[in-house]
């Protein structure tokens, strides 16, 4: 998307995407703490074919990685137009470009640690396989889309790419293992984000908007979200995550 941005439009747009793109990039700071520990698990498990055990460790990181993602996400839909402005850019089209970013990161987060799962269970030349066709098909969406709509093309196709990568990958850990990234424990730390949002939109009509404003919204609603999941415990699964991650 850059590489096609800079041959293809201004280098105004290039750096106000780039802005963009590096700022929705941030969601992924879970999804790369996890990579960092899942893939040894996920080895482990594969060798003893504990499938059960590796069913519940994917769910399990899943869900939380979702819930987080999902309320920054929700924060950048909120502070948009204040988060780009702290680089000096005022354009609509970098704010809705943010949004598309974030929405496809946010895909991305929502099949958890797929492709490692993919990878580190012996279909390493699958995941290669999805990469390869994806980012073709990214090139040629690139194209199309920002000749036609500049760097909010460039932020749909992106998006779109995230999005198809993420269904490819769940739906061939479905095929192979049974496994989905979905269940009703969910639900638990989806009503922590629920609250949480509650809590910064109704902090954004009070006060008007400021750079220090955004920061103490921000600082509010992940105050709550650990609060509200706090108050609610753990699970049998959130437990089990927690000694296998000790057993590393």
């Amino acid at each position: 998307d850059t590489l096609m941005l800079g041959f293809l439009r201004p280098a105004k747009d290039l750096g106000a995407y780039f802005a963009a793109f590096q700022t929705a990039a941030l969601l992924l700071i879970v999804l790369q703490a996890v990579n960092s520990v899942f893939p040894p698990l996920a080895s482990e498990l594969h060798d003893r074919e504990d499938w059960t055990t590796l069913g519940q460790i994917y769910n399990t990181l899943t869900k939380w990685m979702f819930s987080l993602t999902l309320l920054g996400t929700i924060y950048i839909f909120l502070f948009d137009s204040i988060i780009l402005v702290i680089f000096d850019i005022t354009s609509r089209a970098a704010a809705i470009s943010l949004v598309s970013l974030a929405v496809g990161q946010l895909i991305a987060v929502s099949v958890g640690p797929a492709g490692f799962l993919l990878s580190m269970t012996g279909y390493e030349r699958l995941e290669t396989f999805n990469t390869i066709v994806v980012a073709l098909i990214n090139v040629v969406l690139n194209y199309i889309l920002i000749v036609s709509h500049g760097i909010i093309g460039a932020a749909t196709a992106t998006a779109i790419s995230l999005s198809l990568l993420n269904i490819f990958r769940v739906i061939e850990i479905w095929h192979l293992y049974g496994l989905v990234p979905i269940s009703w424990s969910h639900l638990r730390p989806l009503l922590g984000v629920f609250i949480a949002t509650l809590a910064m939109t109704g902090a954004q009509q009070l006060v008007p908007t400021t750079y220090l404003f955004a920061i103490l919204v921000g600082v509010l609603g992940l105050t709550t979200f650990v609060l509200v999941v706090s108050l609610m415990g753990t699970d049998s699964e959130d437990r089990m995550l927690i000694e296998s991650l000790q057993e590393l």
